[in-house]
């Protein structure tokens, strides 16, 4: 009797269009000086992009200077039109690709007291080389909701990105989530009493077109910024590849 062995099957499991791949801790600020850290429990993954999202007031106007990582990560910051002139705002950073061993990522506010941040980061695997494509920003001075839309994207597979913020003298602002359906929330915050109210979300999108995210809200001021990031042309490198043998029993 002879056994033979065949290495039969050579095949990829991909992953899908990207993953999130770590969530920093859940921060609330309140009443802080110049800056505000948000840190990683698990490093992310060399090369993954990072994305920071957050609410900030301030009396005499919010607005932030820089977001930088412990790996010398330098961000870009997405702010919507009203940055800097009202007292409370969205914002959103992203980073293409994080260095070794980033752990903490931190936030350097205009105003060196004063500050009220709701912020979370999380990283994200599989983006495409060149991942920033869309934005949009919306202020409704008086609205029981807001809808906020992107330009068209041009790419199928893109990560969409909304961020919400609500001015209203409550400590329940009965914010609706998470934003839209198909979106998964980041944070959310319902009091403006003692906190800075709002929220943010993310969905993935597999065919192009303008994107929208919509909350409702009690009667008042809301704000919202949206983005959209292109995912990877090919599965990202978690993708595996396996061998399958088997053997036959030759009489």
């Amino acid at each position: 009797m002879k056994i033979l062995t065949l290495l039969a099957l050579l095949f990829f499991v991909p992953s899908a269009w990207g993953a999130l791949d770590q969530t920093s801790n859940d921060k609330t600020d309140d009443n802080v000086g110049s800056s505000t850290a948000l840190t990683f429990s698990v490093a992310p993954t060399v090369g993954c992009a990072v994305f920071v999202v957050w609410n900030g007031y301030n009396a005499s106007n919010y607005n932030a200077t820089t977001v930088a990582d412990d790996a010398a990560g330098s961000y870009t910051i997405i702010k919507g039109s009203a940055v800097g002139s009202i007292q409370s705002v969205p914002m959103l950073a992203y980073l293409q690709s994080v260095g070794s061993s980033m752990t903490t990522v931190t936030i350097t506010h205009s105003n060196s007291s004063g500050n009220y941040v709701r912020a979370r980061a999380f990283s994200w695997c599989g983006q495409a080389a060149a991942m920033y494509d869309q934005t949009g920003d919306q202020y409704e001075a008086s609205a029981t909701g807001i809808t906020v839309t992107s330009g068209v994207t041009t790419a199928n597979d893109e990560l969409v990105i909304a961020v919400v913020q609500v001015s209203i003298s409550s400590s329940l602002v009965h914010l609706s989530d998470p934003a839209t359906t198909g979106y998964t929330t980041t944070f959310i915050e319902q009091d403006h009493a003692l906190h800075v109210a709002g929220g943010s979300g993310y969905k993935v999108v597999a065919s192009t077109g303008a994107q929208s995210a919509t909350w409702t809200h009690d009667s008042g001021l809301s704000q919202a910024i949206i983005a959209t990031f292109k995912l990877g042309a090919a599965p990202p490198a978690s993708g595996r590849r396996r061998i399958q043998s088997q053997s036959l029993i030759l009489q």
